[in-house]
């Protein structure tokens, strides 16, 4: 909550969430090789790999749901997480309400990645559990659909 708040940066990397998404975005390698965020952008209530992040309690969850509602700044920064990752994995996202995707002209390199990089699966999974829990059901279809 905090950390999608803009209060603390994820640890190890020692990011704020509104750097990463600004920061990061289109540096594939970075995304690729760095494996410590993707917990802090989609944590969910199960223990990811990165010690240092924790998993998502129910008040959380509770949170979020309020706050994708209530809360511009942080339905933004989920946005964003989204925004981020899709572009990572070759899609650019054309509605922020909904989570609609399209396929980026140049996607072919990005969807190799996923071919040789299967860990990204793993992320993938988190992304769509995390929309789940904050029963964002149109992201978790976007996704799907693209």
């Amino acid at each position: 909550m905090r950390f999608y708040s803009g209060e603390i940066p994820c640890v190890p990397d020692n990011k704020f969430i509104d750097d990463i998404h600004t920061q990061w975005f289109q540096n594939y390698e970075l995304l690729e090789y760095g494996h410590s965020y993707i917990q802090w952008l989609f944590p969910i209530q199960e223990q990811g790999l990165n010690p240092q992040a924790q998993p998502m309690q129910k008040g959380e969850i509770d949170f979020f749901i309020r706050a994708v509602n209530d809360d511009a700044a942080v339905r933004n920064r989920i946005v964003g997480s989204y925004r981020l990752m899709m572009d990572f994995w070759g899609f650019d996202l054309i509605d922020a309400e909904r989570g609609t995707l399209r396929r980026k002209q140049d996607c072919a390199p990005r969807f190799d990645n996923l071919n040789y990089s299967s860990h990204n699966y793993l992320r993938i999974t988190r992304m769509l559990k995390f929309f789940g829990e904050l029963r964002m059901v149109s992201f978790q279809l976007g996704a799907l659909d693209a």
